[in-house]
């Protein structure tokens, strides 16, 4: 058989797709260096740190602080009313303490962030702000969830950390425990710091002129064994506690 010949054109192209596959130029090359390396920043930045959420196996990254503000107006200040176990509760209704900064360049403005030893505890000084620095500065214990009003945490307890009790059930509140109150837009939260045979005292932030609350607790017989209902907190009934396991 006689043999076959490829023509130089043909030789002279392929030889050129060969070297055009190895070169950065080709289509089917992964991203640069560059591009690479500004992947890597961008799935990083900002990352929160992984803390329990809500929901039974639920885990939530803890909601990033908003961006810091630019402007500082004058008078600002924080107002610090009294300490439960030395974790200080502010008020943030105070004379010369501004909820929100206003900040010139944006529009509307943002809530102020607490950061405490790099762990977001809240928007000052809200009643949840409270109840998680306490569990943080306190147990160590990153409690946050999202969303973070307070009602959230009776609606959809972490179970991985508390145990919820309704009340008027048969388990009675304990030092320790979050005591919580649905009623309003946002519900009221506060850490319960002292249980007697009639009342409990609890503390809480954003409840103006009450930071340490003492609040009636009713026992009564039953063929269940007793039962413990709490009075009115803050915002209305007490829906219940929430037992750190």
């Amino acid at each position: 058989m006689a043999p076959r010949y490829v023509s130089l054109s043909t030789v002279t192209l392929l030889l050129a797709l060969m070297v055009g596959a190895c070169s950065n130029s080709s289509p089917f090359t992964g991203p640069s260096s560059a591009e690479s390396a500004a992947r890597a920043e961008a799935a990083s930045d900002g990352a929160p740190s992984q803390t329990h959420a809500a929901g039974a196996d639920a885990f939530y990254p803890s909601p990033p602080p908003p961006p810091a503000p630019r402007q500082n107006p004058s008078g600002l200040r924080d107002v610090a009313i009294t300490t439960a176990n030395g974790i200080t509760i502010y008020d943030n209704t105070a004379p010369g303490f501004a909820k929100k900064y206003p900040v010139a360049d944006v529009v509307g403005s943002y809530y102020i962030p607490n950061v405490v030893a790099g762990y977001y505890t809240g928007d000052k000084w809200e009643c949840v702000e409270y109840v998680v620095r306490y569990f943080w500065q306190h147990y160590g214990l990153q409690i946050k969830q999202s969303p973070g009003d307070a009602s959230n945490y009776w609606v959809s307890p972490n179970r991985k950390l508390f145990v919820p009790y309704a009340n008027g059930g048969t388990t009675a509140p304990r030092v320790g425990d979050l005591l919580v109150a649905t009623g309003g837009k946002h519900g009221h939260i506060g850490v319960v710091i002292g249980v007697g045979r009639d009342s409990i005292t609890v503390a809480s932030q954003n409840w103006s002129g009450k930071p340490i609350a003492v609040i009636p607790l009713a026992v009564r017989a039953s063929k269940q064994g007793s039962t413990y209902t709490v009075g009115s907190f803050a915002v209305g009934a007490s829906a219940g506690w929430l037992a750190r396991r």
